[in-house]
């Protein structure tokens, strides 16, 4: 597995190399450049950071995020993807889960919206919980999985 660093995303840096990566990993008929450009607006910079390849010496991937408002732990993520190379090998599922577990342990919550029914199958597998909203997951420092109810 590819040796990775997080690259904080600051400055417009390595938006060239994040905006590159987004056009590669989603239907831009449905994500354009709008899209791209907003959640870099927005992104929170403590939160969000570009995957740097030591082998490779280039940006990867990245993730997009920032705290919700109206909830100061509420972690929300924009956009994370991997460049299609990268992908097939779990550096996404390591990349994520580390990610996700570093901010839960820190009492936040972290919620995305999964942008096909086919990702959202690999967050549930990676620990998040649907909601009530379609394609709306999350997960929590603390357990809220409600029991089905048995017949």
């Amino acid at each position: 597995m590819a040796q990775i660093e997080y690259i904080s995303l600051k400055d417009n840096t390595y938006y060239r190399d994040i905006k590159r990566i987004f056009r590669e990993s989603f239907d831009t008929t449905n994500y354009t450049r709008s899209n791209i450009i907003r959640a870099w607006r927005f992104r929170d910079p403590s939160v969000s950071f570009g995957f740097y390849s030591t082998k490779t010496k280039s940006i990867i991937g990245f993730v997009l995020a920032y705290y919700k408002s109206k909830a100061p732990n509420g972690l929300y993520i924009s956009y994370i993807a991997l460049e299609e190379s990268q992908r097939g090998a779990k550096l996404g599922t390591s990349i994520l889960k580390g990610y996700v577990s570093h901010y839960v342990s820190h009492g936040c919550n972290v919620s995305l919206v999964a942008s096909s029914s086919e990702i959202e199958s690999w967050y549930l597998r990676n620990g998040f919980n649907k909601t009530g909203r379609t394609f709306l997951l999350t997960t929590h420092p603390y357990r809220t999985r409600i029991k089905s109810k048995q017949k």
